[in-house]
C-alpha cells in the first residue's frame, strides 16, 4: 500500500466506546492494549535498538582505552568522534525511513559503522592526527564494535520475535471503505512479509442498509462509532478503501480523521499487482503512487553498460582464435553461411538481429522459432549439435553487448513467434512484457536456475518469467557477478538443450 502521508494533531485519550462497530475474533482483547498498555510501535522499538548499539559501543571505546596493556589509542576528539558520526548516519537513515515501517536494523548498522570508521580515518588524516592513533587500538575497536553490533542485533530480534508473537509489538489497523476486495485486502495486510499488523476495526457508511462480515469482523455504517473505536482501540493506521474518483467523501472522511492522532492510507487501486512495489514519488513537487520504479538508473546504469562493453570486447579479443575455430568447423560441416541472425525481442520490445552460429541446416532454419528444437532433431548439423549442447553457439552475442544491444546479464531474448504448448509467451503470462524493461542478456537469472530449453510446458515459461522479472526487481551489481559466476556451471552441466 502507498501511504499517502496524512497525518493527526494529537493523540486523544478517552476510551469511547461506538456501538455501531464490533469486532467478534477480538472481544476478549481489552480496548486499552495499546501504547498506554505496554504495546510498542516498530519504529520505536528500533529507537530502542539504535540507544542500545550507541551504549553498547560507548562502552567498547571506553574499555579499549582503558586496557593497561593497550597503547595510547587516539585523542580523545577521535574516540568521541568515531561515536558521533555512527551516530549521525543511523539517525539520518532513520529520518530519511521515518515513513516506512522496518523491522530490523542490523544490516545498515554494520554500513554505517564501516562508513562512520572510514570518516574518522579520514578526519584524523585531514586533522594531522593519524599519526597519534594507535593502529592496534583501532583495529581492536573496529572488531570490537561489529561484534557488540552483531550481538545487540541478534538480542534485538530474539526480542523483538517474541514481542510481535505475544502481540505487544506491532501495528493495529482500521479500514474505511468496504467493497469485493475487502477480505482480500485484510489477508494481503496480516499475512504479508513486512511487520506484524492485524485489523481490528471496518466501517462504510454506505452499510446502512444492512451488515457485512469481513474475515469474521463486523462492519459498522456510524462514522462517529469508528473514530471512537480508533480511539478507544489505540488504533495506528486508517487505510480507506474507497474509489479514488470519490475525492469529496475522501477529503471529508480525512477531515474527521485528522482530529485524532493516525496515519492515513489509501487502498491500492487493485490488489492484483504482484510484486509491483508501490511507494509515494514526488513529480512536480506533488506526491504521486508510483506503482514501478526503474532500479538500474543513473551511475549503477553507467557502471552496467561500462562493464558490459568492456567485458564483451576483451572476451572477443582473448576468444578470438576459439571463435575463428568454430566458424572454420561450421563452415566445412554444411555450406552456408556461419552466423545466423534471428530478430529477437530486446528492450522495450523492440527487435534486433541477435547473432548465433548457425546450428541448422540452412534450408531448415526457422527465423521465427515456430517450431521447438527436439532431441535428434533433422534440421541440426552434426556441430551445430554439440554447439547447442555447450551453448557455444550463443558467443557471437558478445557482438550484439558490444553493439549495446544486449547485456552480459539479463533476460534471455526471445523469438517473436516462441510458444509454450503451443500458445505465444504472452498469452501463456500476462506480465511476459515486464521482463523487457531492460536490455536482454546473454545470461540471466533464469538460466543459472535451470530454466532453460524448450518450453513444451506452459509452466517452463512461467518459471523463466518469473525469474526475468525478480531479477529486474533484485538488480544490483553483485547479482550480476553472482550470475555471471555460475554461468560456466550451469551452462557446462545443464541439460535440456537440443
Amino acid at each position: 500500500m502507498g501511504s499517502i502521508g496524512w497525518r493527526g494533531i494529537g493523540r486523544a485519550g478517552g476510551r469511547q466506546r461506538g456501538g455501531g462497530i464490533s469486532d467478534e475474533r477480538l472481544t476478549s482483547e481489552p480496548a486499552d492494549a495499546g501504547p498506554a498498555g505496554g504495546r510498542l510501535s516498530w519504529n520505536f522499538a528500533l529507537d530502542l535498538w539504535l540507544l542500545a548499539e550507541l551504549v553498547g559501543l560507548a562502552l567498547v571505546v571506553l574499555v579499549l582505552a582503558l586496557i593497561g596493556r593497550m597503547p595510547e589509542p587516539s585523542p580523545v576528539a577521535i574516540r568521541i568522534g568515531w561515536l558521533i558520526v555512527f551516530a549521525l548516519l543511523s539517525w539520518y537513515h532513520r529520518a530519511v525511513e521515518a515513513q516506512v515501517v522496518r523491522t530490523d536494523r542490523l544490516r545498515q548498522a554494520l554500513v554505517d559503522w564501516v562508513k562512520a570508521s572510514l570518516v574518522t580515518l579520514v578526519g584524523a588524516f585531514v586533522l594531522g592526527e593519524l599519526v597519534n592513533v594507535s593502529r592496534l587500538w583501532m583495529v581492536a575497536t573496529f572488531a570490537a564494535g561489529v561484534a557488540t553490533i552483531s550481538l545487540v542485533g541478534a538480542v534485538a530480534r530474539r526480542v523483538i520475535a517474541r514481542m510481535s508473537r505475544d502481540g505487544s509489538l506491532g501495528e493495529r489497523i482500521a479500514i474505511y471503505g468496504t467493497s469485493a476486495k475487502t477480505e482480500a485486502l485484510i489477508r494481503l495486510i496480516e499475512q504479508g512479509a513486512g511487520p506484524v499488523a492485524r485489523v481490528l476495526l471496518i466501517a462504510d457508511q454506505r452499510n446502512r442498509g444492512g451488515i457485512n462480515v469481513f474475515n469474521g469482523m463486523l462492519a459498522g455504517s456510524d462514522l462517529d462509532a469508528f473514530i471512537a473505536q480508533i480511539k478507544a482501540k489505540k488504533i495506528d493506521t486508517v487505510i480507506i478503501d474507497l474509489p479514488w474518483t470519490a475525492a469529496a467523501r475522501i477529503d471529508e472522511l480525512v477531515a474527521c480523521l485528522e482530529q485524532i492522532s493516525v496515519n492515513i492510507s489509501m487502498a491500492p487501486l487493485s490488489l492484483d499487482l504482484e510484486s509491483a512495489k508501490q511507494s509515494i514519488a514526488y513529480v512536480g513537487g506533488r506526491p504521486t503512487l508510483a506503482l514501478y520504479r526503474r532500479r538500474i538508473t543513473g551511475l549503477q546504469a553507467l557502471a552496467k553498460v561500462a562493464l558490459d562493453r568492456t567485458a564483451a570486447a576483451v572476451a572477443l579479443v582473448v576468444l578470438a582464435v576459439p571463435l575463428l575455430v568454430i566458424a572454420v568447423i561450421v563452415k566445412l560441416d554444411s555450406p552456408g553461411p556461419v552466423l545466423f541472425r534471428q530478430q529477437r525481442r530486446g528492450m522495450n520490445n523492440e527487435a534486433f538481429g541477435m547473432l548465433k552460429f548457425r546450428s541448422m541446416y540452412t534450408a531448415s532454419t526457422d527465423a521465427n522459432a515456430d517450431r521447438l528444437v527436439t532431441k535428434g532433431d533433422s534440421r541440426v548439423t552434426r556441430v551445430g549439435a554439440f554447439l547447442r549442447r555447450t551453448s557455444l553457439d550463443e558467443l557471437p552475442q558478445l557482438v550484439n553487448v558490444l553493439l549495446g544491444q544486449m547485456s552480459l546479464v539479463g533476460p534471455r531474448p526471445h523469438a517473436y513467434g516462441a510458444k509454450a504448448a503451443d500458445r505465444l509467451y504472452e498469452e501463456v503470462v500476462r506480465r511476459y512484457p515486464a521482463r523487457h524493461r531492460v536490455l536482454p542478456g546473454i545470461t540471466g537469472l533464469a538460466q543459472v536456475r535451470g530454466f532453460r530449453g524448450n518450453t513444451e510446458a506452459e509452466a517452463d515459461i512461467v518459471n523463466r518469467v518469473e525469474s526475468d522479472i525478480e531479477y529486474i526487481d533484485r538488480w544490483t551489481p553483485a547479482l550480476d557477478i553472482q550470475i555471471i559466476a555460475r554461468t560456466a556451471a550451469t551452462f557446462l552441466f545443464q541439460t535440456g538443450a537440443y
